[in-house]
């Protein structure tokens, strides 16, 4: 499965943070999965250090390359892409992961509410619940097994049979 972390994922996962869940965890780091860190996450980072909000030790951009994350650069097609989105969300940042992951076909790993509610295949950090936006269906991934590749519940482009649970 191709995932893209939402910014709050990426910090909560590069931190081991418990609120990331277990299974979104194991998802995150298991090998058979590509995860990608956008530009707009590190820029979102980036401004927020700088402003005194957000308080690092370290290097992110090492870290992230450490967690062996792929590098996902913010393309003329994403950037024309967000306006084709509906006005739920008005931070800048989310807009432009939503994009990416349309654009790129990745399933986006969030915990915002407001993320959830735009038309991309998303996975609800802490609910272990892939969201397959174009069929509305959902599998949990929970029910699978430890080691399984597959299950019954999936009918969309992209189902549980993608999903690789540690």
């Amino acid at each position: 499965m191709q995932l893209l972390l939402d910014t709050h994922v990426l910090l909560w996962s590069l931190a081991g943070d418990e609120r990331l869940g277990e299974r979104a965890a194991d998802i995150i780091e298991d090998g058979r999965n590509v995860v990608y860190v956008s530009a707009a996450s590190i820029w979102e980072i980036s401004i927020k250090r700088s402003i005194g909000k957000l308080r690092l030790p370290g290097d992110v951009l090492a870290e992230v390359d450490a967690a062996s994350f792929t590098r996902l650069a913010i393309s003329f097609e994403h950037a024309d892409a967000v306006a084709s989105l509906p006005d739920l969300h008005a931070d800048p940042f989310d807009r432009m992961l939503i994009a990416q992951a349309s654009t790129d076909r990745l399933v986006l790993m969030t915990h915002d509410p407001l993320v959830l509610q735009y038309g991309v295949d998303t996975f609800e950090v802490g609910v272990s619940t892939l969201w397959v936006a174009s069929e509305y269906s959902t599998c949990s991934v929970d029910a699978l097994p430890s080691g399984s590749r597959t299950s019954s519940a999936s009918n969309g482009s992209l189902g549980c049979s993608d999903i690789h649970p540690g």
